[in-house]
């Protein structure tokens, strides 16, 4: 009865560690198709400080995508024993960075948008 109970208890860790790693995966993949779509419909302006907040954000992006594959490269399964939420070392860094980037391209093309 109690190894029916350890099973259960590490197959309910696995399950949630997998869930993680599918949501930071999903994650990754719309940062880079963020990237994708930036980069094919890049802004058109005589205005350098627009270009130079494009380029702000998409390196704040492109960081904050590769900081989240460097997480997932970490992941093992089944995780520790001693916690079933497995904190990664970028977690802060990668949403940091994803918040900056998606602030700095919001505030780009509403500014774009009233300058024409």
């Amino acid at each position: 009865m109690r190894d029916a109970a350890i099973i259960a208890q590490s197959n309910d860790r696995v399950a949630q560690a997998t869930l993680i790693a599918r949501f930071k995966m999903f994650f990754a993949g719309l940062i880079f198709a963020i990237l994708s779509f930036i980069g094919t419909h890049a802004i058109q302006t005589n205005y350098i400080s627009l270009e130079i907040l494009e380029v702000g954000s998409l390196a704040s992006l492109l960081i904050a995508g590769t900081l989240l594959l460097l997480d997932l490269s970490e992941y093992r399964l089944p995780p520790p024993p001693e916690s079933v939420i497995i904190e990664s070392r970028y977690a802060k860094w990668y949403w940091l960075l994803f918040v900056f980037g998606m602030f700095l391209l919001i505030l780009n093309r509403s500014i774009l948008i009233f300058i024409n």
